[in-house]
């Protein structure tokens, strides 16, 4: 396949007058059969004579009998709460702590946020230690300006005290304000008062605004769930071209579909019993991102299992059946929590080392959700991992809302925008990882939590200026701040979200080298 065909087809699918024949085949369905049902009567349907008809009515009914399942299982996720198991108040409050403190230390000239110092570590840092900030302090500023995304990005002025509290109650106990306990208020307001110092500004009691009445807060795990109706042949198209790549792997590549606990993976070697004199043994960890699974990413799949350089190492592609919209998988709506992931995650990485004699894995995290597994992987077993690659990662500055707001809540103003919306974030198994499953704390990655993460031979970051999810350039900003040089760091200002892995692109040729070496 050519690059540019290849762009030309992903350019088609991303324009937004290409969504209506999509999400219409679902109402003409009905529309079609009630015509049929009026013309030859709900007895006599079974006589229409052209054979064209025929399948039509047949795929009319198959598309209604699924809307009617979909309506149903979306009725049950909605009334579905929230998986997320709560950590201690003690350990978000240390979380807090390390938030509230980022940028206050030798903040540079030009507003960047400016790292904790070496000599104080994270342990260490207190709510209580949160200095009273001028409300012009360009730290305050900046922290202002952060904070207004996690409520729709309306103005600081336009906040008030209930607003913040309700979002802080969401944030540390996953519950409306409502509901909670005296003592669990006592947190909250306590949390608010630090935020104000931090912010340089009082919040008001009462609303001096009449926009105030409007505004409210990103409440990711307890907001409605926002899910699209698609038609039963886009599953069936996403699942039946997944099953033929899974095929032509194996027929290809010899690469086998496996299992191991709860985790599903494709892997290029099935067993090597002694390492190759002079070659680098160490397995590649493919983790991928939200969308349309392995079809999405088959382009750069074969270009790392028909690389000559990785032929003696293990290519290891963990499969994700709740952010793939794999529908026929008893995992489609029940996505393995933390706890069990990083346990499978690490059996399997044991497993593979074993098999292949190897050194520790390179890990690839492609796409922003492939880097949720990572940092837990990363946080639970750091030795376990030679090398970190995050493509377009969402783990990082986590604590802001651009990520939660531009995936779920804004209202798409480009092609990308309504392609990432629809034909990804709103389908039933990802609207049920995010809205129901994400847990912003225990996915927040700080830096200082990847091992040898300024050596740019041991950890690699790429993200695009464009990219509709992520905000790559506070990112870019809190990854230069805490020490990360451009040798470890390649940002393409004009990169959206897909240019990472496209074949021919520099992105992926800087990636597949930097796995090389």
């Amino acid at each position: 396949m050519s690059i540019t065909t290849g762009r030309k087809n992903f350019g088609l699918l991303c324009r937004p007058h290409h969504r209506r024949p999509i999400w219409a085949i679902t109402p003409a369905s009905w529309i079609f059969l009630g015509v049929e049902i009026w013309r030859h009567g709900a007895h006599g349907i079974h006589r229409v004579s052209s054979p064209a008809e025929k399948v039509f009515t047949v795929w009319a009914l198959l598309e209604i009998l699924f809307s009617i399942y979909h309506l149903i299982v979306v009725a049950q996720l909605s009334r579905k709460t929230s998986n997320i198991v709560l950590t201690s108040v003690d350990n978000v409050r240390r979380l807090y702590s390390r938030i509230l403190h980022l940028g206050l230390h030798n903040a540079p000239a030009n507003g960047a946020l400016s790292r904790i110092p070496s000599h104080v570590p994270p342990s260490q840092l207190s709510m209580e230690d949160v200095p009273l900030l001028d409300r012009s302090d360009p730290r305050a500023v900046d922290f202002r300006q952060s904070l207004r995304s996690w409520f729709r990005n309306s103005p600081w002025s336009t906040l008030t005290r209930a607003h913040v509290s309700t979002w802080i109650s969401w944030t540390i106990f996953n519950a409306s304000v409502d509901t909670l306990s005296l003592e669990q208020k006592g947190v909250v307001s306590h949390a608010i008062d630090v935020i104000e110092r931090r912010a340089g500004s009082k919040l008001p009691l009462e609303a001096n605004d009449p926009t105030s009445a409007h505004i409210r807060p990103l409440l990711l795990t307890l907001d409605p769930m926002s899910i699209h109706c698609r038609p039963a042949i886009m599953y069936a198209t996403i699942n039946f071209v997944s099953f033929v790549c899974q095929e032509w792997y194996q027929w290809r590549f010899g690469a086998h579909h496996e299992q191991y606990g709860d985790l599903e993976y494709t892997t290029s070697i099935h067993f090597v019993t002694t390492a190759i004199p002079g070659k680098d043994n160490a397995p590649i960890l493919f983790l991928h991102g939200l969308g349309i699974g392995i079809t999405q990413y088959h382009l750069v799949i074969t270009e790392l299992l028909s690389n000559p350089a990785f032929n003696s190492r293990a290519i290891v592609i963990v499969i994700q059946p709740h952010i793939t919209q794999s529908l026929f998988h008893p995992r489609h709506l029940s996505p393995l929590n933390r706890e069990k992931t990083v346990r499978d995650l690490r059996g399997l990485i044991l497993k593979t080392l074993n098999n292949n004699k190897a050194s520790a894995p390179k890990t690839e995290s492609c796409r922003p959700y492939g880097s949720v597994p990572h940092a837990w992987l990363l946080k639970a077993y750091p030795e376990l991992l030679e090398r970190s690659c995050f493509v377009d990662p969402v783990v990082f500055c986590l604590w802001e809302g651009d990520v939660c707001y531009n995936f779920v809540y804004k209202a798409p103003t480009n092609a990308i925008e309504v392609l990432s919306r629809y034909l990804v974030g709103s389908e039933l198994g990802i609207a049920n990882t995010i809205q129901r499953n994400f847990d912003w704390s225990a996915n927040t990655l700080f830096l200082e939590e990847i091992p040898n993460a300024l050596d740019p031979s041991r950890t690699m970051f790429f993200l695009g200026g464009k990219d509709a999810i992520v905000a790559s350039d506070r990112v870019r900003r809190y990854l230069i701040a805490h020490g990360v040089t451009m040798k470890g760091l390649r940002y393409d200002e004009k990169r959206c979200t897909r240019g990472a892995l496209e074949v021919g692109g520099s992105a992926l040729a800087s990636i597949i080298a930097w796995l090389e070496k």
